[in-house]
């Protein structure tokens, strides 16, 4: 017993298979984008933060619950923010594209 394939059903899956494809592609895009979104907050408000802890260091101020910020404090800091741009990076590019050194973003 041979079974016969419909040129019409074949067709059909076809264009069915690739709506369904295009409609994951449309959501991942948009989960992606979120996500981007997300990551390039994150990223702001720790630029934020390194720029605000560096002004503390040189003027010796207190900086959150700290009296005095001490070098490792601040290198804490911006290690903080090398990592979430790696991750940013990883995420919009598929790998790491400028590397960051703790001694460069402070001399910025």
């Amino acid at each position: 017993m041979a079974l016969r394939i419909d040129h019409a059903v074949v067709v059909s899956l076809f264009i069915v298979g690739k709506r369904q494809l295009v409609q994951y592609n449309k959501e991942v895009d948009d989960n992606k984008e979120r996500n981007l979104d997300k990551l390039q907050e994150r990223l702001d408000q720790l630029m934020s933060r390194v720029n605000a802890a560096k002004i503390a260091y040189l003027n010796k101020t207190p900086f959150d619950d700290k009296t005095e910020l001490s070098y490792e404090d601040l290198k804490h800091i911006t290690q903080q923010f090398i990592q979430a741009s790696y991750e940013f990076q990883k995420q919009k590019y598929g790998s790491v594209k400028v590397k960051i050194s703790v001694a460069k973003l402070l001399r910025r």
